[in-house]
């Protein structure tokens, strides 16, 4: 086993919490259980932050949110209006949290300030459950993460 790689190694069919598993903290080698990882992607997981809006035609995002799901009780034009760049430190990811957005109903995200999009003016979401995912850009405006 000593000239074997990671790859030659049988796939573990299943997985209940007390394997151990080589990882590299802090530049040393240490070893952890598959429960440790789980329990802290779980406490990761749990503590983002969703905005849930049920209601109303705009939204005017806070630089604290951080998923902003929208969950209209039926399909309607919704739009996101973002904060400036420079007042948000990490990115918002925009979603149809029930499956209304369509390109007849979009939910679209605009931005303060006339700031853009990689160079657009706003970005919609047209498909039902789609998210959109922005980084603020440093010199102003928005990166666009993940469209769909």
């Amino acid at each position: 086993m000593a000239n074997e790689t990671m790859l030659d190694l049988p796939v573990a069919p299943s997985l209940g919490g007390t394997e151990s598993v080589w990882i590299v903290q802090g530049g040393t080698d240490r070893r952890t259980t598959t429960g440790d990882i789980a329990s802290l992607a779980g406490s990761i997981i749990q503590t983002l932050p969703v905005t849930e809006v049920t209601s109303g035609t705009t939204y005017a995002a806070a630089p604290s949110d951080v998923l902003i799901a929208i969950e209209l009780g039926a399909p309607a034009t919704f739009t996101v209006v973002v904060p400036l760049s420079s007042l948000k430190a990490g990115v918002y990811w925009i979603k149809d949290g029930n499956g209304t957005a369509s390109a007849d109903d979009p939910i679209v995200v605009d931005a303060s300030g006339g700031q853009l999009f990689d160079g657009l003016p706003s970005v919609s979401i047209t498909t039902p459950y789609g998210l959109v995912m922005i980084a603020p850009r440093p010199s102003g405006g928005w990166y666009i993460l993940n469209f769909g």
